[in-house]
């Protein structure tokens, strides 16, 4: 079993894409000529219904004569939705039954997690929906999330 500040590299095992490093350059306020430290995924959970909140992905700081060089482990999907990433992940590891196998698992967490958001755009505020599982699931797992979702269309409009 990984130690819990390594336990976000399970995701490598799950039905979501890969990971990527993302570094950045920042000056730093700190005194320290020279240190190391690695900070796991920060979320916080908000009461009473157990809701994951993402804040901050797992990266590495090391600082260097008032410099701070940061690494940050992120999704490698093709636009920025990280906090769909990790929310989704977080809830796939926790919300769901890990004595089934990854398919009936999804299942339950497109049930329980919706990743859909709409936003209202231009004068008349269109709606635009946006759902993220295309972009977090990898591909052998999309079909099967594609042809739930359609299933339930059909549905909806059946009743």
């Amino acid at each position: 079993m990984l130690p819990e500040s390594l336990k976000y590299l399970t995701v490598l095992s799950t039905p979501f894409k890969g990971l990527k490093l993302k570094c950045y350059l920042n000056k730093c306020s700190s005194k320290k000529m020279f240190g190391i430290s690695w900070h796991t995924l920060l979320y916080s959970i908000k009461y009473p219904d157990d809701f994951f909140r993402y804040d901050v992905p797992p990266r590495l700081i090391i600082n260097l004569f008032k410099k701070e060089f940061i690494i940050y482990v992120v999704p490698n999907t093709s636009i920025n939705c990280e906090r769909e990433y990790w929310e989704a992940w977080w809830n796939y590891c926790n919300k769901t039954n890990k004595k089934e196998n990854k398919l009936f698992r999804l299942n339950q967490l497109f049930d329980n997690l919706s990743l859909t958001w709409i936003r209202l755009s231009g004068k008349n505020e269109h709606e635009i929906k946006t759902d993220y599982y295309p972009y977090i699931l990898k591909n052998k797992y999309l079909v099967s999330y594609l042809i739930l979702d359609k299933l339930k269309e059909i549905e909806s409009k059946i009743k």
